[in-house]
Order: C-alpha cells, then sequence, then structure tokens
C-alpha cells in the first residue's frame, strides 16, 4: 500500500474517531468518508504494485528462456525460427503500392434490386 496514503486515511479516520468521541462526530463525517477513499486508493495502488513486479519476473524469465533456446539452437545448428525466408528477388525488388482496390458492387435488397431503386426504375423501366 502505498505509504503516504496509509497514513493519511489513518489521520482522517483518527480525526474522525477523536470528534465523534467528543460529541461532534457528526460534522465530521467528510473525515471518515476521505479516510476510506484514500484508504482504498492505497490498496489499489498496492495491487498494482504486486502486479507490476509479477509482470517484471515474468518477462525477464520469458527472456532468458529465448535466450536459452536460442543458444541450443545455435549449437545444434538450427535456423532462426522466428525469421521468415524471403526469396533472393523478393529482397531486391523496389516495393510498389498495390493495385487499387475494385469499385464495391451496388448493394442489393433480398429480392435481387438494387438498394435505393424502386421496383420498375431499373435498367429504365
Amino acid at each position: 500500500m502505498d505509504v503516504r496514503s496509509a497514513i493519511r486515511s489513518r489521520e482522517q479516520a483518527i480525526r474522525f474517531v477523536v470528534a465523534y468521541a467528543q460529541g461532534n462526530g457528526s460534522g465530521h463525517v467528510q473525515s471518515l468518508i476521505l479516510g476510506a477513499v484514500l484508504f482504498n486508493a492505497g490498496v489499489v495502488l498496492a495491487a498494482l504494485g504486486v502486479i507490476g513486479d509479477l509482470l517484471s519476473a515474468q518477462r525477464t524469465m520469458i527472456q532468458r528462456t529465448h535466450e536459452r533456446v536460442r543458444r541450443i539452437e545455435l549449437q545444434l545448428g538450427i535456423p532462426p525460427s522466428h525469421y521468415e525466408a524471403v526469396p533472393a528477388e523478393a529482397s531486391l525488388a523496389p516495393a510498389t503500392p498495390a493495385d487499387p482496390p475494385a469499385a464495391p458492387e451496388p448493394a442489393r435488397s433480398p429480392n435481387g434490386q438494387q438498394d435505393g431503386v424502386a421496383a420498375g426504375e431499373e435498367a429504365g423501366q
């Protein structure tokens, strides 16, 4: 839990408890609410910190495993598996833009007529 948030939430809760014990706690409900909000924020930040540490550890383990597998592949003479084989002609050819897409056909309704065209108007009827 974030230390500052925990300290602030306890301060606000203590303030409410003291005011309540003195008999005028009804005016300090805001302190109780603020303390609860800060406590919840601290718990969420602590959870995010734990998740971040777990992700970091997982990333490190994956990287070490990948490096170990790669060393074993190199010792066995296996080419890298994550590269795609590119023919020599394709690597030397200049990149050309793809043909523009063809114009889409007009949409047709379930009865076979074009949308937006009334019956009898198609083909000049």
